[in-house]
């Protein structure tokens, strides 16, 4: 794992809330809530990392998200979030990669997150929501840590080829030699 900014502490080998079903069954009383996040890519020699935040103290890894202000575009939203989140700013978008529901952490508001795929060079990041979040993460693909909401992880999951093929370098047309 490659980290800018915190090293790993005891403290993220603490206990956390395990989210299951009942994140996402919708409470009469919740209160709906758009949101929009992203899922950033990097690739490095032949590995491709993924951009991951901490939510404070909380031991497991979150895609960056959070809340779209009013009047915002949603992609706008997303782009925000991510610098706050992981201090990323140059991003390449790709394209939407669709929209997830569930409960927040508080079981408050039914939250509606709009997720969006970007590539980056970028390796190094400081996060401008630093009350909350410390520093960018960033993990292989394919050794991906501990999630906090497994919405998130299946996003991950479903998009993976894509997620390869957009982050694989472009086949060189190598001319063949000529005899001569």
């Amino acid at each position: 794992m490659i980290s800018a900014g915190v090293k790993e502490s005891m403290s993220m080998h603490t206990q956390h809330l395990v989210i299951d079903e009942t994140w996402y069954r919708r409470l009469p009383a919740a209160k709906e809530r758009i949101t929009a996040g992203g899922v950033v890519l990097r690739q490095d020699d032949q590995c491709v990392y993924l951009a991951l935040a901490r939510e404070g103290d909380l031991p497991p890894f979150v895609l960056p998200k959070g809340g779209v202000e009013p009047d915002e575009p949603i992609e706008a939203a997303a782009r925000r979030e991510i610098l706050e989140e992981v201090g990323l700013s140059d991003l390449q978008l790709i394209g939407p990669l669709g929209v997830r529901e569930r409960l927040s952490y508080d079981k408050q508001y039914w939250v509606q997150t709009h997720y969006f795929l970007y590539t980056t060079n970028q390796k190094y990041g400081i996060p401008t929501d630093t009350p909350r979040h410390a520093a960018v993460w960033w993990f292989p693909l394919d050794a991906l840590p501990v999630m906090l909401w497994p919405e998130q992880r299946r996003l991950i999951d479903t998009h993976r080829a894509t997620f390869e093929t957009v982050c694989s370098p472009p086949e060189r047309n190598t001319p063949e030699p000529v005899d001569g």
